[in-house]
């Protein structure tokens, strides 16, 4: 699990990555998606913890048998910090393409939002805007120049 956690977070630097925008804003709402399983993740691994704690704590004392425990619950923490550094990585990735987005203009920014964070299709996007979806694409295309640009 060490090696997946690590290996998640080699595959996409946002800073000096060339990542363009519009490769961000794609990247958007998968983020959040994996940083709710992350985040669950710690929740089963704080209980796992826990319950193997209780049954450290309570248990007749055997030879190595708290050894066995100790090093158990002492992976888990070491892989908890871990996955807890992954999200506050990905934390950053969703917190900066939200600074892009407020960048735009309140046209830019609802369009984008429906588009890349509420995972609507262009015609959705054409419907809940009252535009046509060829002038869509035309505004999507200025504001990807646009976010290329800064």
């Amino acid at each position: 699990m060490t090696h997946a956690v690590n290996t998640m977070s080699n595959t996409y630097q946002i800073r000096g990555s060339g990542m363009d925008a519009k490769k961000k804003l794609q990247r958007y709402s998968w983020i959040e998606r994996n940083i709710k399983h992350l985040e669950d993740r710690l929740m089963e691994m704080e209980t796992d913890i826990q319950r193997m704690t209780q049954r450290f704590n309570d248990m007749p004392t055997a030879e190595g048998q708290h050894d066995k425990y100790s090093d158990k619950i002492s992976d888990m923490i070491d892989l908890k910090k871990e996955i807890n550094d992954e999200v506050l990585r990905k934390w950053k990735e969703v917190k900066e393409v939200e600074r892009m987005i407020e960048s735009l203009n309140e046209t830019e920014q609802n369009l984008i939002r429906l588009k890349y964070i509420d995972c609507l299709s262009w015609v959705e996007c054409a419907v809940e805007m009252s535009y046509s979806w060829q002038h869509l694409h035309y505004i999507h295309k200025k504001i990807l120049n646009k976010l290329n640009i800064r």
